[in-house]
């Protein structure tokens, strides 16, 4: 089902993992902020569910969205890399 607030997307800053291919993606539509995790390889993308603490798979129409709307701003934004790995996050 199409979550009409993707396409509201505002991209804020990227970081990206160079060790493991993902990037972290920070957005906002009017009201909310949204954290993907993408892996560059697969194009699968996680968004951080806070309320719950965990990483929810957004697939289908909605995950061309989030793409889409990440790649069109990627040169507009402030872009970080990091020459480590996402995983370490968690950690």
């Amino acid at each position: 089902m199409l979550n009409e607030n993707l396409l509201l997307l505002k991209l804020d800053h990227v970081i990206e993992f160079i060790k493991d291919n993902t990037m972290l993606a920070e957005t906002w539509d009017n009201y909310n902020l949204h954290v993907f995790l993408i892996n560059r390889i697969s194009n699968r993308v996680f968004e951080r569910n806070c309320y719950f603490g965990i990483w929810e798979e957004v697939d289908g129409i909605n995950r061309d969205i989030v793409l889409n709307r990440i790649y069109i701003s990627f040169d507009k934004v402030p872009l970080y890399r990091i020459y480590g790995s996402s995983y370490q996050l968690a950690n």
